[in-house]
Parts: structure tokens; C-alpha cells; sequence
């Protein structure tokens, strides 16, 4: 794995401004979609998002870390699609009830299960926000945090709560200040709304 360190290399200042946009497209986000960036930490899919979805879509980027947010609010504000992205903070909470039934086109999930103890609460939240056949696209790295993402048992639940695993993907990814290639998994709800 070829891990490339510090925000000041050519290769993470070219995720911010075209590599991550073409990524997020690669894995079936279009302009106009609206998507949720669950833990969204300092922006660095949150600010590619916006690039994608364009002023026709929205980013909704949730996170319970305030300095965190406090930086992607700051990044957000010398961007050009900044006013696409809402910043909202949360206590953990994955009933995220203030979103509409069936709004979303994508959610990601990146580098963060490893921090949600109720998967079920969280993927039966995602079935009531996603509209039919929307995507969820995970990445379920746990590089330099405590806990492992067991992916069988990932998939299993996400198959219970309605989501067909469509496709893995291995790319770079970012995680705050660098790049480092890992596994997607994209999975896609196969139907509408669970009764």
C-alpha cells in the first residue's frame, strides 16, 4: 500500500481540487444528487461532494467532532460550491431524524463504523432516507483507530436491512492529511421502503 503523507503533497491538493470529485463519480454520484457524508470529519469527501452534485444538489455532512467541523466550515468558505454543503453537528445520534423520509441519493460511510455501536439503528435509518435504489458506499478501513470492521459481518447486516452489495472497489482514498488504497464496498437498496 503506498501511503502518501502531509496535505501539502501534490497528490492530496489534487484530491481537493479534481481527483476526489472523479473518484466519488467513479462510484456513482452525479450532479444534482443529494448525499450524506455520515462523520464526515474535515471535509475530505464533503468538499469533493460538492464538486459532483453541483448547486442543483446538496451535501449533507454530519459529524459529532466540533474541530473538526470547525475546519470544514473554514475550508468550505473559499470554495466555490461551499454553500452546497450543510454542516451539522450531531451527539452520535444515528436516527437523524430531522432528514426527510426517502431525500438522499448516497450516503457515505467512510472510515467510520468502527465508531457505531447500533449498525441496525444506523442501516434502518439509511433505508428510511434513501430513495429507491439509492447507494451506500462504504469504506470500512479502521487505519489508526481502536475496533475492526468485520466485513462478512457487515455485509450479512446490510443484506438484512435490504442492501445488495453491487460492487468492490479498490482505490486511494483520503483520511484527513493523506492518501492511502483501500477497499469500497457499494452497496445499493434493492427496494423501496421496508414495510
Amino acid at each position: 500500500m503506498k501511503r502518501l503523507q502531509s496535505a501539502s503533497t501534490t497528490a492530496v491538493a489534487a484530491w481537493y481540487r479534481e481527483d476526489g470529485a472523479r473518484f466519488l463519480s467513479g462510484l456513482g454520484i452525479r450532479s444534482g444528487d443529494r448525499v450524506l457524508d455520515f462523520g464526515c470529519g474535515m471535509g475530505g469527501y464533503a468538499i469533493p461532494l460538492a464538486q459532483v452534485v453541483e448547486m442543483d444538489g446538496k451535501v449533507i455532512a454530519v459529524d459529532k467532532n466540533s474541530t473538526h467541523l470547525e475546519a470544514l466550515r473554514a475550508r468550505l468558505a473559499e470554495e466555490p460550491d461551499g454553500n452546497v454543503v450543510e454542516v451539522h453537528l450531531t451527539d452520535g445520534d444515528v436516527a437523524l431524524a430531522w432528514i426527510a423520509d426517502c431525500f438522499l441519493n448516497a450516503v457515505l460511510l467512510f472510515d467510520v463504523l468502527q465508531f457505531v455501536f447500533d449498525w441496525d439503528g444506523l442501516f434502518s435509518t439509511l433505508r428510511r432516507l434513501l430513495k429507491r435504489k439509492g447507494l451506500v458506499l462504504i469504506n470500512p478501513t479502521h487505519l489508526s483507530h481502536p475496533g475492526e470492521v468485520d466485513v462478512k459481518r457487515l455485509t450479512e447486516r446490510m443484506k438484512d436491512h435490504g442492501f445488495v452489495l453491487e460492487r468492490t472497489r479498490r482505490a486511494l482514498v483520503m483520511h484527513h492529511d493523506f492518501l492511502n488504497e483501500e477497499e469500497i464496498l457499494v452497496f445499493r437498496a434493492a427496494h423501496g421502503l421496508l414495510a
